[in-house]
């Protein structure tokens, strides 16, 4: 049996020089390399130049100006597919000898909710909905239960502003909430409970 191989461009520093750059500039190099899917970034404010250009602190949940601000504008194109590599709580410094570690709070639901309005802000600003958004655990003050269901908050979330619902995959992190074999399985076993009582993602 033939199996069919998808590959990611993933993000890198070249589009990152004076925001985040665009996607269709990401996708002309994917295509060109056989990719099928380009990585972009929708992490919170992470950089000495990020906060100058927002006006915000380290760490902060980008808004829609601030997101007009980081992105290039896109021309609709259902032809792209890309996946949202969303804020993965890592030590972040603004080059003056400021720095922090934002907090990912899936226990929170006016965090999850301004969390997934970011990703469907960025996306807006795209022109097109992603095929898939990656989302990291945190800290073990979230729960499986928490998790999965901002899953479904996001997945929701966007078939309300787009009529489609991309998928949504968790990265297990060393040190974070998932990390290792018995983490993935519990989470899946909160998968499967809330599937069975009809309001799982």
């Amino acid at each position: 049996m033939k199996r069919n191989i998808s590959y990611v461009f993933p993000n890198i520093s070249t589009f990152n020089r004076n925001g985040r750059g665009g996607l269709h500039q990401r996708y002309e190099i994917a295509e060109a390399h056989g990719c099928s899917f380009v990585e972009v970034p929708a992490d919170f404010v992470k950089n000495k130049t990020e906060v100058k250009l927002t006006g915000k602190e380290l760490g902060s949940i980008l808004s829609a100006q601030d997101i007009e601000k980081l992105y290039e504008y896109g021309t609709p194109s259902k032809n792209i597919k890309y996946i949202l590599h969303t804020e993965p709580q890592l030590s972040r410094r603004n080059g003056e000898g400021t720095s922090c570690t934002p907090q990912l709070k899936w226990n929170d639901r006016k965090w999850v909710r301004d969390f997934t309005n970011m990703a469907v802000a960025i996306s807006k600003r795209f022109g097109v909905p992603p095929s898939g958004i990656e989302i990291h655990p945190g800290g073990r003050h979230n729960s499986y239960l928490d998790i999965v269901r901002s899953i479904t908050t996001i997945r929701e979330s966007f078939e309300k502003s787009f009529n489609t619902i991309p998928f949504v995959v968790l990265e297990n992190r060393t040190g974070q909430f998932v990390s290792n074999g018995e983490q993935i399985l519990e989470l899946w076993r909160a998968l499967l409970f809330e599937n069975q009582k009809g309001i799982g993602a």
